[in-house]
């Protein structure tokens, strides 16, 4: 299937560039369907405007590939760009969120973690997505972060904040507190579905900075307006779990440079950046790592201070989202040229 550059400007947004089969540029009703949604559109919704009004084959749709391309290319012309929100169930009850609906979406990749939650926050609409499913039951080695990024690439988004749940290894960063991740350590490697790049051209990412500049600053100067520290850099390493670290990898990791431990950052960092999406990450300090302190480190521990930095992390997140809305200002999506060979 060939493909041709669809270039599109959408009011005060930046000009978006979005690859459409030709098949669909010929196929005029293709054009109709496109105009036929005054919301964010849904895969559903696409395949019951395909079968009602007869635009196009509905055997077209039988690809999950194809169908998530058509979704995505219908919200970039209509112009619903969200914000994506990753992270944990309690993260959906920010103030000020409204959630009008719950989507399920199909990918090549398999299953998201569970339906998307699509709601607004003042004039930015905002998708949540659980990672863990809802309830929490899946294991951070098993969650399928391609499908959760496809997902959110599906439904028109373009940034994405990231939060999770980390140790300390740095001294100074203490429990209870919110760290600004800057640069990743991955330590999955060769364990986990980490890109996207399979099969035809292989794309050689820049991440060499895994996190959106832009992002990073505007989550600092929100930060600051509403008095909250926070810690404005932080190494993540990234481990596979979901067995805890022993003290002496928590030493190691420190030696070569970790601030903090988590589970969860890769491969989502690696796989927003080969889909050209600005991420920013948030880490909740939940516990001291391994080995750090005389007391035994539980997951209990780690869920209970997690739900206790819920009203910090929202009241963060209810100043910085509404900085993050109307044209990006980063490199985020630049560094996909010439890195495909």
């Amino acid at each position: 299937m060939s493909r041709r550059l669809l270039n599109k400007p959408h009011g005060d947004r930046a000009r978006r560039c979005v690859y459409i089969p030709d098949e669909f540029n010929r196929g005029l009703p293709y054009m109709r369907l496109r105009g036929a949604f005054s919301t964010l559109a849904s895969q559903e919704a696409v395949v019951h405007e395909v079968r009602k009004n007869r635009i196009l084959s509905p055997l077209l749709f039988a690809n999950p590939a194809i169908l998530s391309l058509v979704v995505r290319v219908i919200n970039i012309y209509n112009g619903y760009m969200a914000i994506g929100l990753i992270g944990a169930c309690g993260l959906c009850e920010l103030d000020g969120l409204e959630i009008s609906k719950e989507v399920s979406v199909s990918t090549p990749y398999g299953d998201p973690s569970c339906p998307y939650k699509i709601g607004s926050f003042g004039n930015s609409e905002v998708i949540f997505l659980s990672r863990h499913g809802a309830p929490h039951s899946i294991p951070p080695h098993l969650v399928n972060y391609r499908a959760n990024i496809w997902g959110f690439k599906t439904l028109g988004v373009d940034q994405i904040i990231s939060v999770n749940a980390a140790g300390a290894i740095k001294p100074d960063i203490k429990t209870g507190s919110l760290v600004l991740q800057n640069q990743i350590i991955d330590m999955t490697a060769g364990a986990r579905q980490h890109t996207f790049c399979e099969t035809g051209k292989i794309t050689y990412i820049d991440f060499a900075n895994p996190y959106c500049v832009e992002m990073r600053k505007r989550c600092i100067s929100a930060a600051a307006e509403i008095g909250m520290p926070v810690g404005q850099t932080g190494v993540y390493i990234c481990v596979n779990g979901p067995r805890l670290e022993t003290a002496m990898e928590i030493r190691h990791f420190a030696m070569i440079g970790a601030d903090i431990v988590g589970m969860t950052a890769m491969p989502e960092a690696a796989l927003t950046r080969e889909l050209g999406i600005c991420l920013l990450g948030i880490s909740a300090i939940t516990n001291c790592a391994a080995g750090l302190s005389d007391k035994i480190l539980t997951a209990t521990e780690v869920i209970e201070n997690m739900r206790t930095s819920n009203s910090m992390i929202n009241r963060l997140l209810g100043a910085v989202i509404p900085r993050l809305s109307g044209v990006r200002n980063c490199s985020c999506d630049n560094r996909l040229n010439d890195a495909q060979l």
